[in-house]
């Protein structure tokens, strides 16, 4: 999480939504530990057409115990980004 945070601060820098507005999803656990809500808002911040989606029945590797939100993120942002729309909230 360290690495990924100061991934994020480095990105963010002195710029607001520096994706502009790139289509981003943020995949993450209900139960997430300490500290994790600040990266995800920070993450979300990114982009001004970013949406932020709870995998539910999951644990860490969403990936791995939710692979169908995975590939439905991947869909939306690959359609957002090829129609020049804004991701459904």
């Amino acid at each position: 999480m360290p690495e990924c945070s100061s991934d994020v601060e480095a990105t963010s820098r002195n710029k607001a939504a520096p994706f502009s507005d790139k289509p981003l999803i943020v995949l993450r656990t209900a139960n997430s530990m300490p500290g994790y809500e600040d990266l995800q808002k920070a993450l979300l911040s990114l982009s001004t057409n970013s949406k932020a989606v709870v995998a539910e029945n999951s644990g860490h590797y969403i990936m791995v115990d939710r692979p169908d939100l995975v590939i439905t993120a991947i869909r939306k942002v690959v359609e957002a980004a090829q129609h020049h729309t804004k991701l459904n909230h």
